[in-house]
């Protein structure tokens, strides 16, 4: 192999600097921060190294599209909530864990915190709104702060700015709420609907409730309304299918293969869907009916369905609770659980269909 001499080796260095450096000038611009290094991560990249990010990134890493898009080549701005957003979230929905949501609600509040386009906050600011990826308008106030932080209509971007190669973070100390589901939150914090609304244990429930409101009677209140009223001073015990209860009933059944039977059989329309909720509904002037003041009964449903209430005493698999409804049509249906949400309105428990 030949040797190089030490001039030689000098010259191919020299040479190496001097294009580096003519490139390096060719590819900046005048406007370019050179005090600024140019960001090499990308929004998922930087979004793992904030040790404060710890809860937004499991629910990231469970949304596929998402991810998809933190590791994508289209510019994004990301609002990302820190740990102590959702902290203070579970917080006020008075919630054991935010697991308990629907993945259809949370689905929506994450896509809300996503806006096509690199935007710094002055750029926010300035426009006032702007469309998020779930579809409604994010709003910002004068002052830089965020209005849509549901009860916080002053949300602050705690670091903003975050340069990435596909785009920028806004870190925010909120979780940002969509307007269209906080006008429902609002409604119903703290209230018997907030489970079937918001809850995961209920979703079937809340689709049968959709179909109940869409046409609701003259003069008549609807369902929503009622299992959300903590105001007027009635007092309303509601008897509630979750989930793994219509489940069980659909495998029991020889004529249902899905939910979609369930619905076709309680629920084909408006009139039916109502009547279904006011089987599993007392209202009183006084009185909600807990666990502790549960007597036999019977009970005036506010269908006019009159029921009478068993305590067998004999808890079982199929009878948790030792207490079953029987409704004035001879048929039985369990009572699951007690108390699983109580507030100044009235109390839910969780049973078999009544009817």
């Amino acid at each position: 192999m030949k040797n190089l001499n030490l001039t030689t080796l000098l010259g191919r260095l020299l040479t190496v600097v001097l294009v580096g450096a003519m490139l390096g000038f060719m590819g900046c611009s005048s406007d370019d921060d050179p005090t600024t290094p140019a960001p090499v991560l990308n929004l998922y990249e930087t979004m793992l190294l904030n040790n404060d990010l710890t809860i937004f990134k499991a629910y990231i890493e469970n949304d596929a599209e998402l991810k998809a898009i933190l590791q994508g080549s289209t510019d994004y701005t990301l609002f990302a909530p820190n740990d102590e957003a959702f902290d203070r979230l579970q917080s006020i929905l008075g919630l054991d864990d935010l697991s308990q949501i629907s993945e259809a609600t949370i689905a929506q509040v994450l896509r809300f915190h996503f806006v096509a386009g690199t935007h710094t906050k002055a750029e926010l600011t300035s426009l006032g709104a702007i469309k998020t990826l779930q579809g409604d308008d994010m709003h910002f106030n004068s002052d830089g702060t965020i209005f849509d932080g549901g009860s916080n209509k002053e949300a602050v971007i705690i670091d903003a700015d975050i340069a990435t190669t596909n785009g920028n973070i806004q870190a925010v100390g909120t979780i940002l709420i969509p307007p269209s589901i906080f006008d429902v939150v609002e409604q119903t914090l703290g209230t018997l609907a907030q489970p079937i609304l918001l809850g995961s244990d209920f979703t079937y429930l809340y689709h049968m409730l959709l179909i109940a409101d869409s046409d609701v009677p003259s003069g008549q209140t609807p369902i929503t309304s009622m299992l959300a009223d903590n105001k007027s001073g009635k007092q309303y015990t509601f008897f509630a299918q979750a989930n793994a209860v219509i489940d069980g009933a659909i495998a029991l059944n020889p004529n249902m293969e899905s939910v979609d039977d369930y619905y076709a059989a309680f629920t084909p329309n408006a009139a039916a869907a109502r009547t279904y909720f006011l089987n599993h509904l007392i209202v009183s002037e006084t009185t909600a009916y807990t666990e502790a003041n549960l007597e036999e009964g019977p009970y005036t449903m506010a269908s006019g369905l009159v029921v009478n209430v068993s305590n067998t005493e004999t808890p079982s698999e199929q009878l948790p609770t030792g207490w079953v409804i029987v409704s004035e049509n001879t048929i039985q249906s369990p009572i699951y659980q007690f108390d699983v949400a109580a507030n100044v309105g009235g109390v839910m428990h969780v049973s078999a269909p009544i009817y």
